[in-house]
């Protein structure tokens, strides 16, 4: 058998998509409004169609051709480390945030913050797709052990 690729689907959605490296795996998805497409790569077919072109796969260098999609391996990443930065992260949006308001400071660094934990959600969010949940967040409290 040969090389495999898997796509996940979900509700009309391109969840996931794992190919073997060096493999270029392109989806269109035709299921686009024009008035609907800032930020998107929205193409037209040969048939004058439009579509939504996602490139997923085919990464030299951290970079891919053209769909700004980058796969990272997050194999060493020490979850329990990464949810006790993120806390830290929170805290000390918290703080600025308040620190901020107190002073009277507009936009005094919390929107950085607050873009960082956005990152460090999807990140989380991508590697359960992948490891499971347990893994990435630990065990819940009520399933017999405290969370780490």
């Amino acid at each position: 058998m040969g090389q495999t690729v898997q796509i996940t689907v979900s509700g009309g959605v391109v969840q996931h998509v794992e190919a073997p490296p060096g493999i270029m795996v392109v989806v269109r998805d035709y299921d686009v409004d024009e008035r609907d497409c800032e930020g998107i790569d929205i193409r037209r077919d040969e048939n004058n169609d439009l579509y939504q072109r996602m490139q997923f796969g085919a990464i030299c260098d951290g970079k891919t051709s053209d769909a700004g999609i980058v796969s990272v391996d997050l194999s060493g990443v020490d979850w329990i480390m990464l949810r006790k930065q993120k806390e830290a992260l929170v805290a000390l949006s918290l703080f600025t945030l308040k620190a901020c308001s107190i002073l009277g400071i507009v936009n005094g660094g919390e929107s950085a913050i607050e873009g960082v934990l956005g990152l460090l959600d999807h990140v989380q969010d991508q590697a359960v797709e992948i490891l499971g949940e347990e893994a990435v967040f630990g065990k819940t409290p009520g399933q017999g052990e405290a969370d780490q």
